[in-house]
Formats: C-alpha cells, sequence, structure tokens
C-alpha cells in the first residue's frame, strides 16, 4: 500500500507540473495568430545543457509545437510512399570524399521530382534544401551521415558526425534573434522567419513515443528568406565593403559575431542591400564534445573576425579593420584562457 500510495502521488505532482507548464504556455500560443500543434516533449541532452538558459527556452518551444495547418501539408507530402522515400534517406549517406556521390545526388534529385509540392532550392551538399510550395516554407534534409574534410597533407578527417548537426541550427537562429533584440538591431538583418522543428519520425514509427534532440526525429523548417543580390565572392566583398562604411552596421556585426556567427559564408545582401544570415549549422570543425563550449565560441568568432579584417585589408578600409582587429585579439585571449 506503502509503494501504490507513492506511486499515486509521484504522477499527481509530475501531472500537476505538467499543467502548470501548459499553463504558463498559454498566453505565448494566443499571441500567435496561427493554431499551434504539439509535438513530443524532446529528451534533454549535454547538448542542450550548455546553451543559455533563454535560448534553450525558445528552442525547446520552437521543437515543442508547430502550425497546425504547416504541419498537415508537410503531413500530406511526406506520409506519401515517394515522401516517405525522401525521409528514409536523412542521415543515410557516406562517403569517403565528405560529399554526396554523383550516384547519390542522381537518386535524392529524382525523390525530389518526383514528388508535387516540393522544389529542390540550390545545389546538393550534406543537406539538400527544399521549398514546400503549398506551405510556403524550406524545410533541410540532412543527407551526409558525416562530414569530412581533406587537410593540406591530405589526410581526411571526420569533423561531425552527430545527430544534430542540421538540429543545432535552430539553436543558433534562437541565439543571434534573441542577440540582435537585445542590442535593438533586429530591423538591421533579416533572418528566416518562423524557424521551427519539425517532428518527422512519427511517420516512418508511428509506435514511437519519444523524441531527442535529432535530425533523425526533427527536420528544420523556416519561411524562405527574400532573394539574395550576391551570386559571387567578388559581388559580396564589393557590397561588404560599402555596407561597413557606417558606424552602425559595425556595430551589428560585431553583435553577430558575439552571437555566434562563424563564417562571413553564411552571410549574404537582399535586393535592397539588407544583411541576411543565410545558413545556420555549425562549422565542420564541429564536434559533440566542443559544441557550444566556450572555447569553441570564442574560436568562432576569432575566425569570423579574421575573414571580417581580411575583406578589409585594403588601406582605405583601415578604420573598419581596426575595429575588428581589437575584437579579433579580445576573441584569441578568450580562446587562450578557456
Amino acid at each position: 500500500m506503502k509503494k501504490l500510495f507513492i506511486g499515486l502521488l509521484t504522477s499527481f505532482i509530475i501531472s500537476s507540473a505538467y499543467s502548470m507548464e501548459e499553463e504558463h504556455r498559454l498566453p505565448v500560443l494566443e499571441q500567435d495568430t496561427l493554431t499551434m500543434l504539439a509535438q513530443p516533449v524532446i529528451q534533454k541532452t549535454e547538448f542542450l545543457r550548455r546553451v543559455h538558459p533563454t535560448v534553450r527556452e525558445t528552442v525547446q518551444e520552437r521543437m515543442q509545437f508547430f502550425p497546425e495547418s504547416d504541419n498537415h501539408e508537410l503531413t500530406t507530402i511526406f506520409g506519401s510512399n515517394k515522401g516517405k522515400s525522401i525521409l528514409l534517406r536523412v542521415r543515410g549517406f557516406g562517403s569517403p570524399q565528405g560529399c554526396l556521390l554523383s550516384k547519390g545526388k542522381e537518386t535524392i534529385t529524382k525523390l525530389i521530382e518526383d514528388i508535387e509540392g516540393v522544389t529542390l532550392q540550390g545545389e546538393l551538399t550534406d543537406h539538400a534544401r527544399l521549398l514546400i510550395t503549398p506551405a510556403n516554407r524550406e524545410i533541410l534534409l540532412p543527407l551526409l551521415s558525416s562530414g569530412r574534410r581533406v587537410t593540406n597533407s591530405n589526410a581526411v578527417q571526420v569533423t561531425y558526425g552527430c545527430e544534430y548537426n542540421m538540429l543545432s541550427s535552430l539553436v543558433l537562429w534562437a541565439q543571434i534573434k534573441g542577440s540582435l533584440e537585445r542590442a535593438q538591431q533586429s530591423e538591421m538583418v533579416e533572418l528566416p522567419d518562423d524557424m521551427r522543428a519539425w517532428y518527422y519520425s512519427s511517420l516512418l514509427h508511428p509506435k514511437r513515443n519519444e523524441a531527442k534532440f535529432s535530425d533523425y526525429d526533427f527536420l528544420v523548417t523556416h519561411e524562405p528568406l527574400s532573394s539574395s543580390s550576391v551570386s559571387t565572392s567578388e559581388e559580396f566583398k564589393k557590397l561588404f565593403i560599402e555596407y561597413c562604411k557606417n558606424q552602425k552596421h559595425l556595430n551589428v556585426l560585431k553583435t553577430l559575431a558575439y552571437a555566434g556567427v562563424w563564417s562571413t559564408g553564411i552571410l549574404g545582401f537582399s535586393e535592397e542591400g539588407k544583411l541576411q544570415i543565410r545558413k545556420f549549422q555549425q562549422p565542420d570543425n564541429t564536434t559533440p564534445e566542443n559544441s557550444m563550449n566556450l572555447k569553441k565560441l570564442a574560436w568562432n568568432r576569432y575566425v569570423f573576425l579574421s575573414e571580417l579584417t581580411s575583406l578589409l585589408s585594403d588601406p582605405e578600409n583601415r578604420g573598419p579593420s581596426s575595429f575588428f582587429e581589437h575584437e579579433k585579439e579580445r576573441a584569441q585571449i578568450e580562446f587562450q584562457t578557456k
């Protein structure tokens, strides 16, 4: 009887805590004009524990709740046999070269072409970027089972093999969004709207009753960015130099550096000249062990600031270059002392 009483009491406490959490969330959901669909509660991971509590809360909310109308469109498309054949290839390829082989590219491209309402955006890399036309959402489909790169000595290194390489994009998005809001710079940078994680594994494993922070359970999805005005590195450099003539823009780049932006390669400019963040997956030297730890974040900031100073290396850009040079030195010291 004592064990039964304790069990019932424990169940009541857990149920009450869950109800209180749901009541706490209701005002947040009422502010959203969309009806939201609750998704499975995600198991906590060491990776999420390293994230700032405010960012973690945003990430968990955007993994647990999803627009019901968009979920219907995605479920209709990917619930078909052809749609499931795409989902079965999530993180399904391996290659010694660390890239998709020609046969793999042909297979994925053909599968995408055969699904109505889905369009491949850009080139296939370690993931496919798909536009889901009925929902007006892009969805990121991870393809490679691990990331590899070739060093200067022609050695092949496995640079990431974690299950959440693409899903961690949601963490960086939330971190950047929050940093820009606190600095009152949100209107100066274009991010993808409404990035969320869609729980897709229920289509493949309907009896599974738990979800992990994993590419095998969730896919990152967001509304499309506006068109980019940049098609070559030379065009980007020209626009970037012009952009850095404004001190407010230098402050924005500093905010992004501390928020976790790690490369100018993930930046772009809209046709109106607004700075964009176009990618959010982590750099290829990120492993589960160093992901989001302070030493790795300092290194990422140092690399990003080094790229900024390199783009501004001409003498006429000495002012903006020295601004970033100072921040680069701070990042180097932080990396060495962590």
